[in-house]
């Protein structure tokens, strides 16, 4: 598969799939949409032979910028604003092992979960 295919299933292509595509999918006018701004600064995006492979194969979370979903600025010079990423963490370890243990799959490495961890 292709880069720019997987740029299109992420995209328009899956919003078709889902039958969103005249709400999601594209920049357009009326859409709803989720933006990310790369920084170009970052040893992973230094190269620029193709954009689409640049993307998908190389960009990590650590070249993101900036995010806006649906029209709000949720990370800001790579930092997210307005959550409490700790608090945010705790729930999803917590909803994780809920989950893990309601799909029959609770075991030793469910409950390492249940670990507390410093903020840094």
């Amino acid at each position: 598969m292709t880069a720019t295919e997987v740029m299109d299933m992420a995209t328009i292509g899956g919003a078709r799939a889902l039958g969103l595509d005249g709400e999601i999918g594209s920049l357009e006018v009326g859409k709803r949409a989720d933006v990310v701004l790369l920084d170009g600064n970052t040893p992973e995006l230094a190269v620029q032979h193709d954009p689409f492979q640049q993307l998908v194969y190389a960009t990590t979370s650590r070249s993101v910028s900036d995010v806006w979903v649906d029209g709000v600025k949720r990370v800001e010079g790579g930092s997210v604003i307005g959550t409490d990423v700790v608090e945010l963490a705790r729930e999803a370890r917590d909803a994780s092992i809920d989950l893990a243990e309601r799909a029959g799959l609770a075991g030793e490495s469910v409950h390492c979960g249940k670990l507390e961890f410093a903020a840094e």
